[in-house]
């Protein structure tokens, strides 16, 4: 037998209101959390672009803080070469000196004064027991070889500490090389250069370090990298 079903057709309009709200509600969801993705996209990447412009301040008036150091470091020295111009031989006034330079500005961990035979006349402190040696380190030699203002690559002394050397050339008054005098910043130990690079003041977490043009680490918060060379980074890569 044949069965006959009839429509009702209240419940049927009943049943697509219902449908059609739910769409309703369903598109809204979507618009509305579409809008909040692509708010929070937006402000996202300005968030990200704001940060990067701060830090490439932030480095920026770093580096120029330190060339700034470094500049006021070279004065000093080449004050005291034009004092020590013809007084070489002064053992009283290197010892003098060396000392204060040393202790005048807190800029070099140790000071030493070195002749054209790289034999070293004074130096402070007096601890480093070098004093009437003759040096061949990197700094001592390039210092020689160049006979002008130098600041050399980060390298390990004869004391084993790896340092940053300052010098500027002695003359006489008739122009003759004499030697230089010299300043050292110690990268492992407490120094003016590294109180300045590690006062950083961005509080979330973050940190700095800084490379020279060699890759090597000449500041890093974690001592232990200091000196190492840095490769595969591709920030490092775009900038030396």
């Amino acid at each position: 037998m044949f069965k006959v079903a009839v429509l009702d057709k209240n419940n049927f309009s009943v049943d697509l209101r219902k449908l059609i709200l739910m769409l309703s509600i369903v598109s809204g969801l979507v618009i509305v959390v579409s809008a909040f993705y692509a708010a929070y996209s937006v402000q996202r990447q300005q968030l990200i672009q704001a940060s990067l412009a701060n830090n490439y301040v932030y480095a920026d008036k770093l580096a120029k803080t330190t060339d700034d150091f470094l500049g006021s470091a070279q004065q000093q020295l080449m004050f005291s070469a034009a004092v020590l111009s013809g007084k070489l031989h002064d053992k009283p006034t290197l010892a003098s000196e060396v000392d204060r330079i040393r202790l005048q500005t807190d800029s070099f961990n140790s000071v030493l004064i070195v002749d054209v035979t790289t034999e070293v006349l004074a130096t402070s402190p007096e601890a480093l027991q070098i004093t009437g040696l003759k040096l061949s380190t990197p700094g001592v030699l390039e210092s020689i070889r160049k006979r002008a203002p130098v600041i050399s690559n980060p390298y390990v002394s004869t004391a084993g500490n790896l340092l940053i050397f300052i010098s500027h050339p002695i003359f006489s008054e008739n122009g003759d090389y004499l030697g230089f005098v010299a300043g050292t910043v110690y990268l492992k130990k407490k120094s003016a250069l590294h109180r300045l690079l590690g006062e950083h003041y961005h509080k979330d977490g973050s940190y700095i370090y800084v490379v020279d043009q060699n890759r090597r680490l000449i500041y890093h918060p974690n001592a232990a990298r200091l000196g190492k060379t840095v490769d595969n980074n591709p920030l490092i890569d775009r900038l030396v």
